[in-house]
């Protein structure tokens, strides 16, 4: 018999998490993750309580988000105090670990992402007993990482010919550093990628007009006016990277990269989304929290509940339900998810506060699609 699995980890690893539950459910595992099992708005503590408490395996994906998160602290040690339970370690980064977990088993994903699934897979149906400690230390990538890193630092040179425009080499020459840091942000950098090349040319073309640049005989960009050997080695890397700038898109949208990759680095996608079918709601006082930057949007999402009956007040305390509009400019809420209802609402990828970090969101990064199952949630 297989045994259910309580996924324990940071929301910065989503990317991972996503795919690792995928292929373990594919293998017929019942995995418990967080934002799946919630119900959207309501206090997570009794829930995720439950899920430990039906769960035989907490498998705790180690990085440095994780090891710093009170929340998965206070799951990780919840295990320790009942028998029974196991914890095996999913190493998505090496970190040093607390003194009570550096005897469990572990696996280390760093690498080969599918030996190390199927490593996982062996001891969740076969417990081992640890002969060495997991690593707290190093740095190990799969060698797609390296591919994309590399192909990076050629997108930086290339965005150089776009130099008029600014923003080209403002996203594209840091890519490679972030890639490493698996930082970058995905929506921003294909949009730059998918510029680059008409950009460039206008660049070319502006460096031709002014006489910084001829063409040779056989039609290729040649000599410079005077400039320097640097960037004769640019006009070499023009000749064939197009090329490898369409390999670098589809690596940065591939699995293994999104796996890499923190929630600034993923697809924007809609997980489980709630389906609610109830078109004569209760009324509910509702409050909107959110940053100046995003009246209009909240402006919107009132306007859309309060179509259905719901009430809008101006006092957050007062409120039966707080939606806590996450973007770049606003991240947390006086709101007490503990005490109220408090649906965070992603508006820009961005990471919510830790005491947002464990109620389930509400993904409207693509726009306010619907706003009737949101009026119905309530």
């Amino acid at each position: 018999m297989t045994p259910n699995i309580f996924m324990s980890y940071s929301r910065r690893e989503t990317g991972f998490v996503d795919d690792l539950t995928a292929r373990l459910e594919k293998a017929g595992f019942n995995v418990w993750l967080d934002y799946r099992q919630l119900v959207p708005g309501t206090p997570w503590a009794d829930q995720i309580n439950k899920g430990l408490k039906e769960a035989e395996v907490v498998l705790l994906v180690v990085s440095k988000d994780s090891i710093a998160s009170q929340y998965v602290e206070l799951e990780w040690r919840h295990v320790l105090e009942e028998k029974g339970k196991r914890i095996i370690l999913a190493i998505f980064e090496a970190v040093p670990l607390p003194a009570e977990l550096k005897g469990y088993e572990w696996v280390d994903f760093r690498g080969n992402y599918n030996a190390a699934l199927k490593e996982l897979i062996s001891q969740l149906n076969s417990p081992i007993k640890e002969t060495q400690p997991p690593p707290e230390s190093g740095f190990k990538a799969p060698f797609i990482v390296w591919l994309t890193i590399a192909l990076s630092v050629l997108a930086g040179f290339y965005s150089l010919y776009s130099f008029w425009s600014i923003v080209l080499p403002i996203v594209l020459v840091p890519l490679a550093w972030q890639v490493y840091k698996r930082s970058y942000n995905f929506s921003r950098v294909q949009m730059a990628l998918w510029m680059l090349p008409l950009l460039s040319l206008l660049g070319i073309a502006l460096l031709l007009q002014i006489g910084v640049m001829s063409i040779d005989s056989r039609g290729f960009l040649g000599e410079y006016m005077g400039i320097n050997p640097v960037l004769d080695a640019l006009i070499t890397i023009w000749q064939w990277l197009p090329n490898s700038v369409i390999i670098l898109f589809f690596l940065l949208r591939s699995a293994a990269m999104q796996r890499w990759g923190k929630p600034e680095a993923n697809m924007p996608k809609f997980a489980n989304p709630y389906k609610p079918n109830n078109p004569n709601p209760k009324p509910v006082k509702f409050f909107i929290d959110h940053a100046a930057q995003d009246a209009v949007m909240a402006k919107d999402i009132t306007n859309g509940l309060t179509k259905y009956g719901h009430v809008s007040t101006a006092d957050i305390k007062s409120a039966e339900a707080v939606f806590a509009l996450i973007s770049r400019f606003k991240t947390d809420t006086e709101a007490d998810p503990e005490h109220q209802i408090v649906f965070p609402v992603l508006m820009q990828t961005a990471q919510p506060s830790e005491k947002l970090s464990h109620v389930q969101w509400i993904d409207f990064r693509r726009g306010l699609g619907n706003m009737d199952a949101l009026a119905q949630l309530l």
